[in-house]
């Protein structure tokens, strides 16, 4: 399924990854880094502009994407957020952190359909926000500037400010990232269940 609007991906790679204890980032997941496991589904979505908010620009160069720094260093994923849609070239964007292989992008024609006049569009799941893996416009700038320089770094106090929509989710593996050395023992077992299961639709046919 390509995603029926213009849209611009950002992904957000400014962590330190104190908890993994290494950049996850390049973690492997079977054939993949982490981040280019996300980088590839949206190529395959047809996203042409894919932008890498990251502190350390000539680690990601290897990539073939747009690697872009913090305007605002050290102020967390908002900071990154706020990069992210000065560079692009796309009104939407859906911003998604570098360590969530598994997000389905299906997801972001749902979050688009409930944008209506909305600056904002961020999912919930069992009630709770999901801002890292939202679609936030180019009107957000100004505001999210706002912030920045008041020294607010909470991504949900932007909420506040600009029109924003909410939508639910159902139990959803896009959600899972990974920050720990657990973390990433459950996202090696996933892959391996999903790859299963598609050598299993494979052979059926």
């Amino acid at each position: 399924m390509k995603i029926n609007q213009p849209l611009g991906l950002i992904i957000l790679s400014g962590g330190k990854s104190s908890r993994m204890g290494k950049d996850k980032a390049f973690l492997r997941l079977g054939e993949n880094a982490l981040i280019e496991w996300v980088i590839k589904k949206g190529q395959e979505r047809g996203l042409e502009e894919i932008i890498v908010v990251a502190n350390e620009v000539e680690k990601y160069e290897k990539l073939k994407v747009k690697v872009v720094k913090d305007f605002y260093p050290g102020m967390g994923p908002l900071a990154g957020i706020h990069s992210g849609l000065i560079h692009s070239r796309y009104f939407n964007n859906f911003v998604v952190p570098c360590d969530m292989p598994f997000v389905s992008l299906n997801l972001i024609n749902k979050l688009l359909a409930a944008q209506k006049n909305c600056q904002v569009v961020v999912p919930t799941m069992g009630g709770k926000c999901q801002p890292l893996t939202a679609i936030y416009t180019q009107n957000c700038i100004p505001f999210i500037e706002e912030l920045l320089k008041n020294n607010i770094c909470k991504v949900t106090e932007l909420y506040k400010l600009v029109e924003t929509c909410y939508i639910e989710i159902q139990e959803d593996m896009s959600f899972f990232n990974v920050n720990t050395p657990g973390d990433f023992l459950q996202a090696e077992d996933f892959f391996k269940r999903c790859i299963e299961e598609e050598n299993n639709h494979i052979s059926r046919d």
